[in-house]
């Protein structure tokens, strides 16, 4: 898609959705959301249909960046966090890589049936997590141009 959007601005991004969603969020789930792509620096990223489509590659992707993190003195990996503060982070996640396509490409994103597909999935973890009101006024919000 070619927006360049950094790895710094996606994990502040995705903690201040977190805490539009979850304003006493734990610490943890926090500073994870905070380092959570910085192994990317390091190992580089590939576009989420090619993990989706090649789970052993996307695996050993998560273990390089993994060690990347570490070597960098973090050690908050999102898969040893509790189930509800993951969720939050994978939901969070997802939006804001959303909510930049969205925003940067619209064309590319509405032309496509896996962004459709992604953003429907947002949708039910939303509801599953109790906060579909607020996602729903946080996209209106950023695709109305507020």
């Amino acid at each position: 898609m070619g927006t360049r959007d950094r790895v710094d601005g996606h994990s502040a991004r995705v903690a201040i959705l977190i805490l539009q969603l979850w304003p006493d969020a734990p610490a943890t789930l926090l500073r994870a959301a905070i380092t959570h792509d910085l192994g990317e620096n390091a190992v580089g990223d590939l576009a989420s249909p090619v993990k989706w489509e090649n789970p052993d590659l996307y695996a050993a992707l998560e273990w390089l960046e993994g060690q990347a993190l570490n070597a960098m003195g973090f050690d908050i990996p999102a898969h040893v966090l509790p189930a509800r503060e993951a969720a939050f982070l994978r939901l969070c996640d997802g939006l804001d890589a959303y909510l930049w396509a969205i925003t940067h490409r619209p064309d590319h994103v509405r032309a496509r049936a896996d962004w459709r597909a992604m953003f429907g999935r947002l949708k039910t973890q939303a509801a599953a997590l109790g906060v579909r009101p607020k996602f729903d006024e946080i996209v209106r919000g950023v695709c109305d141009g507020k």
